[in-house]
């Protein structure tokens, strides 16, 4: 692998990184606004929000740890 693959695939994996992040901070955000929308709306957010960042993580475990 020559190293502007390396820089790739390493910029993929922070990438990735930012995506989990990402899923963290509107994991936070939906614990503050549940009123504005109504509970049924945030927990189907939050929910898609959880399985996203579930999927990420162990997508990133696989190809980086």
């Amino acid at each position: 692998m020559n190293p502007i693959e390396k820089i790739k695939e390493h910029q993929r994996g922070i990438d990735i990184l930012l995506m989990i992040v990402e899923c963290n901070r509107r994991l936070s955000s939906y614990e503050i606004s549940f009123r504005a929308f109504g509970i049924e709306w945030y927990m189907e957010r939050i929910e898609i929000t959880i399985k996203i960042k579930e999927r990420l993580t162990n997508y990133y475990n696989t190809r980086w740890k």
